[in-house]
Order: structure tokens, then sequence, then C-alpha cells
């Protein structure tokens, strides 16, 4: 997972020149904030929480096109990004 989230152009925030990406790379797991968050994806990985999804697998910013959701249709919009469902 980790892998894939730093591949390049997935996540902007851990691009080498992202201006929160030192702050990124010293969480801890003594967190509360990241503990938190772990918590909640815990729940939503055991189907606990309700997907405002509808169960996306790809999403971009609002308002870019990438050439991956060509053809495809928007399933939720939310916080100023656009979440897809039908992309094999």
């Amino acid at each position: 997972m980790v892998a894939v989230c730093r591949l390049p152009g997935q996540f902007p925030c851990w691009d080498p020149d992202a201006p929160g990406r030192l702050g990124l790379l010293s969480v801890t797991a003594a967190d509360p904030v990241f503990a938190a968050a772990q918590r909640i994806a815990r729940r939503a990985v055991a189907g606990l929480l309700d997907d405002p999804t509808d169960g996306a697998t790809h999403l971009h910013r609002a308002g870019g096109n990438p050439q991956w959701a060509q053809g495809r249709s928007v399933c939720a919009e939310i916080g100023g990004f656009q979440f897809y469902n039908d992309v094999e």
C-alpha cells in the first residue's frame, strides 16, 4: 500500500518538493490524529461505515481531465474530488 501511495503522480503530498511532505514523514503511531485516522480506516475497511463514493476505485481533482476518466461517469463529488466506480 505504501509503495502505491508513493508512486509519482499518485498523491502529490508525497512528491519530493511537496510543502507538507516533511510533516507527513514525521508522523508516528503516537500521534493522536494519526491514531484516530487509523481507527476510522479500520472501520471503513471492515465495512462498518457508509461509502459516500458508492464503491469508487479512482478519483481526481474536480476540474481535471485525466485520460483514464474519459468516457467514465462520476459517481460522487466530495471535497473538490470526483470519484469513479466504473474504471476497470
